[in-house]
């Protein structure tokens, strides 16, 4: 599915300054669009919005206009898909701090809404951060790396790092070590203990160690490349030969044990749901169903959340 396009709103927008909204109706084709309503947000609701956008699919245009400390993100969406997403009431309770109907109120007030002329589109003007300021006082070139789409490595390491933590609760659970005890013990460690131990049977655990070494691969991954004669590059993509034997490995481990046919997608995802479900035997975790707002404001100023 990748990453919601209005996901990096919450990271750039500048929700301390107002911003810009009207309604546009589109007339003719080749036509500009009219003005039929225009409101400034206060910086509260320009906060509120994008909490309410950020999390969404919702198709449109996200037009970025860099010009320092006046910088600008015009975003222009259609109208009814914009108004399904912002008044969705159990995405606002979910994703929002603000859970009330005060903004949906104020729109239709001051778009006017309530007339009987229906706008075609919607556009909004936000104030964008000034990302250049915080580095220009640096004397260094920045440099940056050549990173492309990473969801498949990050796939391979949260769900490694949540088969590790089970294998964390069966050595607690067991008694054979603490919490104090097992705080430095690394994924070797314990898939060793578990061993030793005879807390796993050794054949799951052998699955559950490809996995690590594939863990390892995804984490520590790059490749170099010569540019120009003289001038080096490396890259980190989103799979190498390395990481795709591994995957490969571990997938076809898990369809033998569990007598899986191959799937035309999504074969590691099935692979970890029954590694995870055997391990759970000795695990005996709850399924939990996390909603609502997992990534703190504070988080925006590092990444995008």
């Amino acid at each position: 599915m990748g990453i919601p396009n209005n996901y990096a709103l919450k990271g750039r927008v500048d929700v301390s300054k107002p911003a810009l909204i009207e309604t546009l109706e589109q007339t003719g084709f080749d036509s500009a669009p009219k003005v039929l309503a225009t409101y400034t947000l206060r910086p509260d609701e320009v906060r509120t919005l994008v909490q309410r956008l950020h999390w969404t699919s919702l198709q449109g245009d996200l037009d970025y206009h860099i010009n320092g400390e006046k910088s600008l993100i015009v975003a222009t969406y259609p109208f009814q898909a914009f108004w399904d997403v912002v008044t969705n009431l159990f995405a606002i309770a979910q994703y929002c701090d603000d859970y009330s109907v005060g903004l949906q109120c104020t729109l239709l007030d001051e778009l006017k809404l309530r007339e009987p002329q229906f706008p075609h589109q919607i556009r909004i003007e936000l104030a964008m951060h000034d990302f250049a300021k915080p580095l220009a006082a640096s004397e260094i070139l920045p440099h940056e790396p050549q990173a492309s789409a990473f969801e498949c490595r990050a796939d391979i390491i949260s769900n490694a790092t949540y088969v590790e933590g089970m294998l964390y609760k069966i050595i607690i659970d067991s008694g054979l070590k603490t919490a104090e005890q097992l705080k430095k013990v690394n994924f070797h460690s314990k898939i060793d203990l578990c061993r030793s131990s005879e807390l796993v049977d050794a054949g799951l655990l052998s699955v559950v160690d490809e996995l690590r070494q594939l863990r390892n691969e995804a984490a520590h991954e790059f490749s170099f490349g010569d540019l120009t004669p003289g001038s080096s590059t490396l890259t980190i993509s989103p799979v190498g030969h390395e990481l795709m034997s591994l995957i490969e490995t571990f997938v076809d481990s898990c369809e033998k044990r569990y007598k899986m046919e191959p799937a035309r997608i999504e074969r590691f995802r099935n692979s970890m749901l029954m590694l995870s479900g055997e391990l759970n035997g000795k695990a005996c975790l709850s399924q939990t169903l996390v909603l609502g707002k997992q990534f703190p404001d504070s988080l925006s100023t590092y990444f995008y959340g």
